[in-house]
C-alpha cells in the first residue's frame, strides 16, 4: 500500500528560521502569528572563561574573598570572584546556583591567561531575568535570576523588563517545550531559539499566572535553600 502526504511549504514561512516541521498541524503554524519572545525579552549568551580553573564551586575559594550582593559592576571593588549561573542539572523555577567566576579587575587573569574567551558587557552585570541551560539532556528548563549573580556560556539569559513572572510560567510550559521542537528539535537552546517562541500575553488571566509562578518560585528556592549546596543554606529542615 502506498502512502502519500502532502504539506503546503508556504506554511513554513510562518515560523521565524522556516524550519521544515511537516508535521506541525495547521493550529500550530498559526500560534506563531502572535508576537516573538524577543517582543518582551532581551536575550544574551553568557560569559566564556575559556578555562575551567577560572571557574569554582562556590564553596572552593575563600569565602571573604567572594561577592554576592552585587547590583551592578561599580559594586565589584577588589573582590575576585562572584556568583554564576552556568546551566546545572534539570531544575525549574528556581536554583542550580553552584559556580562562581573569577573576574577579578574587570577579568584580568582571564584576559591575560586564556585565548578563547568571551566577557560581556559590563551593563548587564548582576542584572535579574530568566536563564535556562543551553544544553540538556531531555526537556529544557527555565529559572528565575535575582540580582547579584552573572550568566555563563552555558546558562544564558532573558532581560525582562515586565511580565517576568508571566513569561517564566509560558516558557515552563508544556506548550512552549511543544514549540521549541519545531524550532529546534536538538538538545542544544541558542539564545535565537528562545526569541522566536511566540507568546500571547491574556491579560484576563495574566494574575492568577503569576501568582502561581511566584508560589512556584518561592517553593523551588526554599527547597533549594535546605541543602548545603546552597550559599544560604541555614539548616536542614529534618533537624
Amino acid at each position: 500500500m502506498n502512502i502519500k502526504y502532502e504539506f503546503n511549504q508556504n506554511y513554513f514561512l510562518q515560523i521565524d528560521g522556516y524550519p521544515i516541521a511537516y508535521w506541525a498541524t495547521n493550529k500550530i503554524i498559526d500560534a506563531f502569528r502572535y508576537p516573538s519572545l524577543s517582543t518582551f525579552v532581551n536575550c544574551r549568551s553568557g560569559i566564556m572563561a575559556g578555562d575551567e580553573k577560572f571557574i569554582e564551586y562556590w564553596f572552593e575559594p575563600a569565602i571573604t574573598n567572594i561577592k554576592f550582593d552585587c547590583n551592578n559592576y561599580m559594586e565589584m571593588g577588589n573582590y575576585r570572584w562572584f556568583p554564576l549561573n552556568s546551566g546545572g542539572d534539570f531544575r525549574r523555577w528556581y536554583g542550580n546556583l553552584e559556580k562562581v567566576i573569577d573576574l577579578w579587575k574587570d577579568g584580568y587573569n582571564i584576559t591575560h591567561n586564556s585565548k578563547n574567551y568571551r566577557l560581556r558587557e559590563k551593563k548587564y552585570y548582576f542584572k535579574n531575568g530568566i536563564t535556562w541551560g543551553r544544553i540538556t539532556s531531555s526537556k529544557i528548563a527555565f529559572r528565575i535570576v535575582e540580582k547579584g549573580t552573572l550568566f555563563g556560556d552555558a546558562g544564558p539569559i532573558g532581560f525582562v523588563n515586565e511580565n517576568n513572572l508571566y513569561i517564566l510560567s509560558y516558557v515552563s510550559s508544556n506548550i512552549a517545550n511543544f514549540f521549541l521542537s519545531f524550532i529546534n528539535p536538538t538538545l542544544n537552546y541558542q539564545v535565537g531559539d528562545i526569541m522566536r517562541l511566540p507568546i500571547n500575553i491574556n491579560e484576563r488571566l495574566k494574575n492568577k499566572v503569576e501568582n502561581f509562578a511566584e508560589i512556584n518560585v518561592g517553593l523551588s528556592k526554599l527547597d533549594w535553600n535546605y541543602f548545603e549546596t546552597s550559599w544560604n543554606f541555614k539548616k536542614h529542615p529534618l533537624i
